[in-house]
């Protein structure tokens, strides 16, 4: 801390190593991905109730060389009931032969990543209102938020006839935008959370068919709790999941999930 600013400094390091057995049959050689970083970020307090949060982060990787990520976000409360956020900021994603998939692919099928593959790197945006109200002991809170991310330079399995596996890089991007809403109500001795997803998520290098496998548009999910004079409490949680695509373009239906709990409690 800093007067009534704050300021966050660090450093990172991380990699992971493959090494093929002599006795594995894979198109596969051996391989090391090591990153080491710095970051830095700032909260300051502004006048009229505001906060800005300004950081950057510096990753070096052995491979695939250097990448500065600028992020920023502005908070603004109006008074004690409103308020809203809005930040902007990159990412970046290193190829990886042995990343996880939508479809589980046999090692042995798997090639090495191409010399000319080119890590992936992002910018997400996102903005939300914020509304609070207490009452007699009661509270509401409500958050709706909005999102939208693009991915430039994707990197993309391909698979062969053979079911052999090769990767390169998309020539357009993937983007992901949508909404989320968060709603908790406190009520004398009940509690519910609920919240609300919608999602469009479209790769954009493909001239039909843009959706995302395993990437449902809408899902919702709620919890609803009672407490029994300190001593016992009852829950109720369920969510919802929606149509989603499969990879062959066959499509899911949605199903429903619902599940009970209680417990005793101390009262604390």
């Amino acid at each position: 801390p800093n007067e009534k600013n704050n300021w966050v400094i660090g450093i990172n390091a991380l990699g992971d190593e493959f090494k093929k057995l002599s006795t594995t049959s894979s198109f596969l050689t051996n391989f090391k991905n090591n990153t080491v970083g710095s970051f830095v970020q700032a909260t300051y307090n502004l006048p009229m109730q505001s906060t800005i949060e300004a950081g950057i982060r510096y990753d070096n990787h052995n491979q695939y060389g250097n990448f500065i990520l600028p992020r920023v976000a502005l908070f603004k409360r109006f008074d004690e009931h409103w308020a809203i956020r809005a930040g902007v900021g990159a990412g970046y994603k290193t190829p990886n032969a042995l990343m996880v998939q939508n479809t589980d692919f046999s090692i042995e099928k798997i090639h090495p990543l191409p010399i000319n593959i080119k890590a992936e790197k992002s910018m997400g945006y996102n903005a939300e209102i914020n509304y609070k109200i207490n009452w007699d002991g009661n509270e509401l809170f409500i958050n709706q938020a909005f999102f939208l991310t693009k991915i430039n330079s994707p990197v993309i399995a391909n698979i062969s006839s053979t079911q052999e596996v090769t990767f390169s890089n998309a020539n357009n991007s993937i983007i992901t935008k949508g909404l989320d809403t968060y709603i908790k109500l406190k009520l004398d001795d009940w509690e519910i959370y609920s919240g609300y997803t919608f999602t469009i998520a479209e790769r954009k290098y493909l001239s039909q068919n843009q959706f995302v496998p395993l990437t449902p548009k809408n899902r919702f999910a709620f919890t609803l709790v009672n407490e029994i004079e300190g001593k016992w409490r009852f829950g109720l949680e369920g969510s919802y999941t929606g149509k989603q695509f499969r990879d062959d373009y066959t499509q899911t239906k949605g199903y429903f999930f619902a599940a009970a709990m209680s417990n005793g409690c101390n009262g604390r």
